[in-house]
């Protein structure tokens, strides 16, 4: 099977798919939504293809880094480009520090990794009312 890749952040759907499609020839075989015999004969197809609404191919999802100096929160991507320094206290609210980042990155297509290997979103699920201090430590 020859499909095209979906992009460079699903490799292993095109692999999944071509593996399950290959017949012991080697062949690729897709097979039909309906047999002649079925279409002959009218009867409702049992084979449907749908996409899957589970898997969402968008945009990539940036990974900030936080770290916390005690006068500055700094949020890098993983290649160590500095994306936002925002000014801020131990006592800010975690809620209120990633609207911030938010508005100052004009988009919605990051997450923010504290330091503990902790998602924010994580944090912020469990208590909304976290403060910077308690997980960012200067």
């Amino acid at each position: 099977c020859n499909l095209p890749a979906l992009d460079d952040y699903w490799p292993w759907m095109v692999s999944s798919a071509t593996s399950l499609l290959h017949d012991g020839d080697g062949q690729c075989r897709i097979p039909g939504l309906t047999s002649w015999a079925r279409w002959l004969s009218s009867q409702p197809l049992h084979l449907h293809y749908v996409q899957n609404r589970l898997v969402k191919i968008g945009r990539p999802v940036v990974i900030l880094q936080a770290s916390f100096d005690g006068q500055f929160l700094y949020l890098h991507s993983l290649d160590g480009q500095e994306r936002s320094k925002i000014e801020a206290l131990s006592s800010d609210r975690l809620a209120n520090m990633f609207r911030r980042v938010r508005r100052e990155l004009a988009t919605s297509g990051f997450r923010i990794v504290l330091p503990g290997a902790v998602t924010l979103s994580d944090v912020l699920k469990r208590d909304p009312d976290a403060l910077l201090g308690s997980y960012c430590v200067a």
